[in-house]
């Protein structure tokens, strides 16, 4: 496995580095919003149908969509954080 001194000594430049470091954290940050609008819909969706079912007002379908986009970003970052809980 190479390091990052070897990587540099075999010709690669600090800027493509740093150029490769925010491909990099745009591509998580990207599919984790992608993530997010995914569950969103697919929640006020679902909310909606729920809503019409039981004749309440459609406006309440987006609480539903709120509220498990609240949940599964909070999800992401419990999953995706390095904290002593899930070493």
């Amino acid at each position: 496995m190479k390091t990052s001194d070897d990587k540099r000594s075999s010709g690669e430049s600090a800027a493509a580095a740093v150029s490769r470091f925010f491909v990099s954290l745009l591509r998580g940050i990207f599919r984790d919003l992608l993530l997010l609008v995914a569950v969103f819909v697919v929640a006020t969706a679902v909310s909606a149908l729920a809503c019409a079912w039981y004749d309440i007002p459609l406006v309440f379908s987006l609480a539903g969509g709120i509220l498990a986009m609240a949940l599964t970003s909070g999800f992401i970052l419990m999953v995706r954080s390095e904290s002593w809980f899930f070493d």
